[in-house]
């Protein structure tokens, strides 16, 4: 039984695997949009918001919107308050509220005040 010989190892032929310019830069656009989705995914996920906002309008008896009306919007459970005046067009916004559950209260002179259980 004769043992098969091994060339030298000047001789041997090592295998390297070459990548042509093609396929390394369709590597790299893999490799990015891979990363792009991962940094994506985070931002959105980010995203999820612990605050809310509260938002309406003003108006009278006869649908014309009231200005410069004081809304006072109370947390029920922490008692805490915020107060906002309605703009031009009767509109007022309260944003960044906690979660919770709000009384809101309009007022101005001139008018009865009102809050939900007028509703």
């Amino acid at each position: 039984m004769r043992l098969a010989r091994r060339p030298p190892l000047s001789r041997r032929a090592y295998s390297v695997k070459m990548l042509r310019p093609r396929q390394t830069v369709l590597r790299g656009l893999v490799f990015l949009t891979a990363l792009l989705l991962l940094l994506l995914s985070a931002e959105l996920g980010g995203a999820q918001d612990i605050f809310g906002r509260i938002s309406g309008s003003v108006t009278d008896t006869t649908g014309a919107a009231v200005t410069n009306v004081k809304v006072t919007i109370t947390n029920q459970d922490t008692k805490l308050s915020r107060t906002v005046k309605t703009d031009d067009r009767g509109f007022y916004v309260a944003p960044e509220l906690a979660v919770g559950t709000y009384t809101v209260i309009a007022e101005e002179k001139g008018f009865k005040t009102w809050w939900p259980a007028d509703a």
